[in-house]
């Protein structure tokens, strides 16, 4: 037979594509202050003094620089290298 009906086969549920997935929410991003940082050097622009340091954030050094818009995982990097004071609690001041 040349032409014959094909066997059935379960067949599964189609996937989502990419472009019907919800989009992640978008980073939460924080503005770095210049008397926030602790280390890092000075540098002197026209605007007035920044401060820059490198940090390593999942394998890759980023410099930053104050003034800077960083993410959550920049910023724990940054704390945990003594460079930033990390916040203290809104709930808990300190006197």
């Amino acid at each position: 037979m040349l032409f014959r009906k094909r066997k059935t086969q379960d067949t599964k549920e189609p996937q989502p594509s990419e472009k019907d997935k919800p989009a992640p929410p978008p980073e939460k991003l924080m503005r770095l202050d210049f008397e926030r940082m602790l280390r890092g050097n000075v540098i002197e622009r026209p605007e007035g003094k920044v401060r820059q340091i490198g940090v390593t954030v999942d394998g890759s050094t980023k410099v930053v620089t104050s003034g800077d818009m960083i993410d959550r995982e920049t910023f724990d990097a940054l704390v945990r290298a003594g460079a930033i004071q990390p916040k203290a609690p809104k709930d808990n001041p300190t006197p």
